[in-house]
């Protein structure tokens, strides 16, 4: 993953798994070591229950500018519309990065 500060903000969670995209703005989160987030996901999301323990996702740090990002993934289910039809990302393996965001990072 690699020495990066994390920023506090709008943080989005992405990934890519058996062929469909999840994506959520995270309610929490904060770095509590170099290399290990602390995030607190929402049980009654979508993209939070297909997480599980061993899963590559996308991390990213939100900037001031990046409302509509913001929106697009935090105003619907991953499951009732297609978030990531307009939205400007990366892929890294499963991980789904969202570009122009202050820091993007994968993790287990």
């Amino acid at each position: 993953m690699g020495a990066k500060l994390f920023n506090y903000g709008v943080n989005a969670v992405c990934f890519e798994k058996n062929g469909r995209k999840f994506g959520m703005i995270c309610s929490w989160a904060m770095q509590a070591d170099y290399d290990k987030i602390l995030m607190l996901l929402g049980a009654q999301s979508v993209t939070g229950r297909n997480i599980s323990r061993g899963d590559v996702i996308g991390v990213s740090a939100l900037n001031v500018n990046q409302t509509d990002v913001r929106d697009k993934l935090g105003n619907n289910h991953s499951d009732e519309v297609d978030k990531f039809s307009d939205l400007d990302y990366t892929k890294e393996g499963s991980a789904l990065l969202i570009n122009g965001a202050s820091v993007g990072m994968v993790v287990e």
